[in-house]
């Protein structure tokens, strides 16, 4: 946990800029990148609703990697937190403190907010375990 303060400060408050959600989301992250297996796994269990086996299987393999803003390809955006397993996101995490999801209008007339565009880009992965969420 050494680069703890040095991520935390990065976000701090400054004039004419309200970074209280990527601190927060950083602060998240600490503490999930200190987990040990087992933490790993009753975590994993409540967050997806998945099987605890297949979760201890899939945790025998690497335990999973927390990165924060990870740009996701195609202008989808930028989620707060994503949970990696073998280099494939795993788990998404948006974090909304002082601003709503955002919405538009599709091509195809369809309303749709940045959740689903999260969501969507997270189905494309090749994620390994994802029959774990199903």
């Amino acid at each position: 946990m050494s680069d703890l303060f040095s991520d935390l400060y990065r976000f701090r408050q400054r004039e004419n800029k309200n970074n209280l959600e990527d601190w927060l989301t950083e602060c998240l992250a600490a503490v999930l990148r200190e987990l040990n297996r087992d933490e790993w796994q009753k975590f994993l269990i409540e967050v997806t609703g998945a099987d605890q086996f297949a979760i201890a299987k899939l945790l025998s393999e690497e335990i999973p990697e927390v990165r924060t803003q990870v740009q996701a390809g195609g202008g989808i955006g930028i989620p707060d937190l994503v949970i990696f397993h073998r280099d494939q996101p795993f788990v998404l995490f948006e974090n909304k403190v002082a601003h709503s999801v955002s919405v538009h209008e599709n091509d195809a007339g369809e309303v749709v907010n940045q959740l689903h565009r999260y969501a969507r880009w997270l189905v494309k992965q090749s994620r390994p375990g994802a029959e774990v969420l199903h």
